[in-house]
């Protein structure tokens, strides 16, 4: 379980970086690109706050799996196995929560990809 909890949330922040880059690049397009500073403004701010989830979803990731293969090999007796029963269970609805950003954040690249496909930038 822990190895898909890894791929669902690495799947995750990529997804998270591959969406603010494209948000940030999508205000260069040649064509069309919106005139004014305020509307930078707003592509490197979301772009910004999309990297940021990306690092967030990587430390979640890194130290949850962590906690859990020390949990799994580090400690026995009563109080480990009872760890390992709740930690299996955050596991589960982290894993969850993940498959839910994973897809969010595949329908999110999607339409910005849509979007630029199209001649235009995200915002403007």
């Amino acid at each position: 379980m822990v190895v898909a909890f890894r791929l669902v949330y690495l799947c995750a922040a990529l997804l998270s970086v591959a969406a603010g880059a494209l948000v940030i690049a999508s205000f260069f397009i040649p064509d069309r690109a919106p005139q004014g500073t305020e509307f930078l403004g707003i592509h490197l701010a979301v772009g910004a706050v999309f990297l940021g989830v990306s690092v967030l979803l990587a430390g979640i990731q890194r130290d949850v799996a962590g906690i859990a293969v020390l949990a799994a090999h580090g400690h026995v007796g009563e109080t480990a196995q009872r760890l390992a029963a709740h930690l299996s269970r955050l596991l589960v609805y982290l894993l969850a929560g993940g498959a839910f950003l994973c897809a969010l954040f595949g329908a999110l690249t999607y339409g910005i990809l849509e979007r630029i496909d199209q001649g235009f930038a995200v915002f403007g």
